[in-house]
């Protein structure tokens, strides 16, 4: 009986061996080679700039297609979607826009100019190169200006619009609340100088920004900024997705936030290191990651957080079990699950041998999503099983502690 019982559970701990065992990056392939620069979405069309031009796929990365015609196959700094128009801004090769994903590309003229970003408002088309500050176009691109009064420094590598205001990063910060008139340095609470204004994201009515010198927040439109860690890094990029902020640490990696930036936790399972994360964007189910010299990575966003169509929905459509997160974790680690009908759930925690070493939960809970931390301070480092049976549905998913 006892051989019976060690046997059974050597061959249960053998098939959960062969389950994935923590979420990580995935190489996308089929982009023709070369460093991936920036990531955009447009429905269910997703694009990427790369070294020799732009890509896109239409079944969210799984193949890709070069949109070159008419467009030089050029290094691509950026791209940006605004109002089903994809611009794409070249180191030095004109500034190009499609309004028919790709099938052709108007010239926007500003030929010779390193154009780092774009944006654009019911008042025109701004651009930011990178030495001769911002230019702004009234008339579609036909024609460009400098709009620079107030800027010192004319290294612009990021636009952002927050409702009637445009700011300006490079190596300082600047806004405008003129269309770009005027523009004002933005010194408070940020390092003096500011290192490398690199990005800018937003959640609800924070502001934040990715700098080479860490994570920065404002809630008063750029008044005042807040230290968010990081600290003492090059933040080259920062994400918002939800309630959750991603941000690309030049060689370092990936870091992720579900407290507005107070926490931060690495994500780089599945990355080469060193790695030079430069873009993310999510498209469908997946976030995509470009990387400067290794290309571009994707990976299941429910692997990393939540959701965001089920918590908007309130009540889930389907049963499932998400990978904890962090994966591996010392001490502590979150767990999260939906049900989509009221019912009596389990869950618990078995170690490698299939012994039970902590429930987690045995109650009757309604329909929705739960998450909860676990402290496994009293355990051995080692492989541990989580198991959550709810009605009829069982889903079993490995975790890893580490000492």
């Amino acid at each position: 009986m006892k051989y019976i019982y060690i046997l059974t559970f050597t061959l249960i701990v053998s098939v959960l061996f062969n389950v994935p065992g923590f979420s990580q990056w995935v190489h996308v392939s089929g982009l023709g080679g070369g460093g991936t620069k920036s990531l955009a979405v447009n429905g269910s069309n997703l694009f990427a700039g790369t070294e020799m031009g732009v890509y896109l796929s239409t079944d969210n990365g799984n193949n890709w297609t070069a949109i070159n015609n008419n467009l030089p196959e050029t290094l691509i700094w950026y791209l940006k979607v605004y109002d089903n128009k994809l611009y794409a801004c070249t180191g030095g090769v004109d500034f190009f826009r499609t309004t028919d994903n790709g099938t052709s590309w108007s010239d926007l003229g500003l030929a010779g100019e390193n154009i780092r970003a774009c944006t654009e408002n019911d008042s025109g088309i701004f651009t930011g190169t990178n030495d001769d500050g911002v230019f702004r176009s009234t008339d579609d691109g036909s024609t460009w200006f400098q709009v620079n009064n107030g800027i010192t420094n004319t290294t612009i590598w990021s636009l952002f619009i927050n409702e009637q205001v445009i700011f300006a990063g490079g190596s300082s910060l600047y806004r405008t609340v003129d269309n770009g008139v005027n523009w004002e340095l933005l010194t408070n609470g940020l390092p003096n100088p500011p290192l490398n204004v690199n990005a800018f994201t937003k959640i609800d009515s924070t502001i934040y920004i990715a700098i080479g010198g860490g994570v920065y927040s404002s809630t008063d439109n750029g008044d005042n900024w807040n230290n968010l860690g990081l600290n003492g890094v090059n933040v080259e990029e920062i994400y918002s997705y939800g309630t959750n902020l991603f941000a690309a640490v030049s060689s370092t990696g990936i870091y992720l936030s579900t407290d507005n930036g107070s926490n931060w936790e690495p994500i780089n399972d599945g990355l080469p290191s060193p790695v030079y994360p430069q873009s993310f964007v999510v498209s469908g189910d997946k976030i995509f990651l470009a990387a400067w010299y290794e290309g571009l990575y994707e990976r299941p966003l429910s692997e990393i957080i939540l959701s965001i169509k089920d918590y908007n929905n309130g009540v889930p459509s389907n049963y499932n079990l998400y990978q904890n997160y962090p994966n591996p974790f010392n001490p502590s680690t979150s767990i999260s699950w939906q049900s989509p009908v009221d019912s009596w759930q389990t869950l618990k925690v078995y170690d490698g041998l299939g012994r039970e070493v902590a429930t987690l939960v045995d109650e009757y809970k309604p329909a929705g999503i739960n998450k909860l931390n676990w402290d496994a301070e009293d355990l051995p480092g080692g492989v541990y099983f989580y198991q959550l049976k709810a009605g009829n549905f069982t889903s079993t998913k490995k975790m890893i502690l580490l000492r």
